[in-house]
């Protein structure tokens, strides 16, 4: 993650533009989810309870993760701003 963001600021200081900016909040969104799981996956036993909470959290950023895929399209059709 650290390394598209080093990308997208040099990619924005060569050519002046603030355009594709919303890729650094759409991923990290995605590391949040990403997080969540590892997480839950390397504790042996959790309880119910949390289980449901961290499920409730993890369900709470669901939705914005397809936004990565869209972002791909976006990519693919607006690659006259890209260097």
């Amino acid at each position: 993650m650290t390394f598209s963001i080093v990308l997208l600021i040099i990619r924005m200081k060569l050519t002046n533009s603030f355009f594709y900016l919303f890729l650094v909040l759409n991923l990290f969104l995605a590391v949040i989810l990403f997080t969540i799981t590892t997480y839950l996956a390397s504790i042996p036993k959790l309880n119910k309870f949390k289980i449901v909470v961290w499920f409730g959290v993890w369900l709470l950023f669901l939705p914005n993760a397809p936004y990565i895929v869209t972002d791909l399209i976006h990519l693919k059709l607006n690659n006259t701003h890209l260097i």
